[in-house]
Parts: structure tokens; C-alpha cells; sequence
């Protein structure tokens, strides 16, 4: 029996990474729990124990596609593969592990811990000297100013990513971080302009992060940005156009 489920886990892993292509995310976290399923019966010498970091990472985060960001399963998931990268040292999963601990707690709202995990994240970018890491904590960092109210920071940081993104080097970032960097800096970034009293930048940035989300083909990301748009446009007393993106939320959900 042991033999047989050493087999099968990685299939069960490669099962999940194929429905997260297709966004299917739910098929995707049932296929990493039986894999979790079936590791938790093996001996702890077995040598098909190292998949359960990317089993729990894996897990956590199409938890956070199908559940959202602050729910119990994704901290249990996402906890147990810190302790296991801290085990590993430098483990190459540590970006997204850490990234997805500050995701956790800054929709939980504690601002003074999500922090703490998006300055680790930079450090970890810095120090491997990933370009693509660095975009992806301009985006962490769009949010975490944004939402301490430090406006001007906040624009810093989305200009920042702006620059730096190329869809043809980083598009794939989505897949990896649940959702693509531009489309978090530069939606939020539009409802930082209209907080700074700049609503035609904000608009501009709306209509380019749209049709951004929309040619990058990432449903996640897509919604994300349609829906988050729809909301300023309400704020910004543009009736027609809420209703327009409110209707195209509905169909991408």
C-alpha cells in the first residue's frame, strides 16, 4: 500500500497544478488534499515526504482562490509550509509562502503583522536578486500603504510597478501569486488617485488596467479588477459605467 501511494502523490500534485491552469481552483485543492490525504499515512522516513510542501502551499492558495484570503484552512496550510521551508533554509517556495502569510493578514486587518511578512518578502526579492519578486512586492506594497493611508507612498510604489512590468516577462506572476501585480497596483492605485483628488488619473488608470486584465486571460485577476473598478466608478458618481462593470463581474464570476 505504501508503495502505491508513493506513486500516487506526485500525481495527485500534478492533478492540482493542471486544474489551477485552467483556473479550475476547486478541483485543484481537492486533488492537493488527497495527496496531503495519502502523505499522512506513510512512515516519516519515506522519500516522497518532500511533497508536502508544495502539497500545503499548493492547497493554501487554491483555498484562497475558492474561499478567500483570511480562512482558517488557508493559515493551517500555509503555516505548516513555514515551519517546513524554515526546516529547509532558503527553500525556493518561501517567496510565495510568505507572500500568501501577508495576504492572510492583511485581509484578516492586522496591518502590524501583514508588515512584517511584505518587508521579509522584499528582503528574500532583494537578496535573490529577482526582478520578478521585486514587481510583486511593489504591488504588496501598493496595498499595505494604501491601506495605512500613506497616499503618496502608495503612488510611489504602483509607479514603481508600472515601470518595471512587462506582461511578456512577468504575465505568468498570476498564476503564481493568485493574482497578476499590475492589476492589484494599478486598481488600487486608481482609487489612490481619486483619494488624492486626481480623478482623471484615475480614470486613466482604470481603462488601462482593464483592458490590461483582459488581454492577460486570468479570471482571478480579471474579476479583480472589474469588480474593484465598478466600485470607484460608483464612488466617482458614474452610474452607467458601474452597471456596465457590475454586469461583466457577474458573468466572469
Amino acid at each position: 500500500a505504501a508503495t502505491r501511494f508513493e506513486a500516487a502523490i506526485p500525481e495527485w500534485l500534478r492533478a492540482g497544478k493542471q486544474a489551477d491552469t485552467r483556473s479550475a481552483n476547486q478541483e485543484a485543492s481537492s486533488h492537493y488534499r488527497k495527496g496531503m490525504e495519502l502523505l499522512s499515512e506513510l512512515p516519516a522516513d519515506s522519500p516522497v515526504r518532500g511533497y508536502e510542501l508544495p502539497l500545503q502551499l499548493s492547497y493554501g492558495m487554491s483555498v484562497i482562490m475558492v474561499r478567500g484570503y483570511s480562512v482558517p484552512e488557508v493559515a493551517t496550510a500555509i503555516t505548516r509550509a513555514r515551519e517546513l521551508c524554515l526546516l529547509m533554509g532558503d527553500a525556493p517556495e518561501l517567496p510565495i509562502v510568505l507572500w500568501a502569510l501577508w495576504a492572510y493578514y492583511v485581509v484578516l486587518g492586522d496591518l502590524n503583522v501583514s508588515v512584517k511578512f511584505a518587508q521579509e518578502f522584499l528582503e528574500v526579492s532583494k537578496r535573490r536578486k529577482d526582478d520578478a519578486l521585486l514587481v510583486e512586492a511593489n504591488s504588496m506594497f501598493v496595498l499595505e500603504h494604501l491601506l495605512a493611508g500613506r497616499f503618496f507612498e502608495t503612488r510611489q510604489q504602483m509607479e514603481e510597478c508600472i515601470e518595471r512590468y512587462s506582461v511578456e516577462k512577468y504575465g505568468k506572476l498570476a498564476y503564481q501569486f493568485t493574482q497578476d501585480p499590475l492589476v492589484v497596483a494599478a486598481t488600487l492605485g486608481s482609487w489612490n488617485e481619486y483619494f488624492l483628488g486626481s480623478p482623471d488619473r484615475a480614470r486613466e488608470l482604470v481603462k488601462m488596467v482593464l483592458e490590461h486584465a483582459r488581454k492577460l486571460g486570468h479570471n482571478f485577476s480579471l474579476n479583480y479588477a472589474v469588480a474593484f473598478s465598478g466600485w470607484l466608478y460608483y464612488f466617482m458618481d458614474m452610474p452607467d459605467e458601474t452597471e456596465r462593470l457590475a454586469n461583466e463581474t457577474m458573468q466572469i464570476a
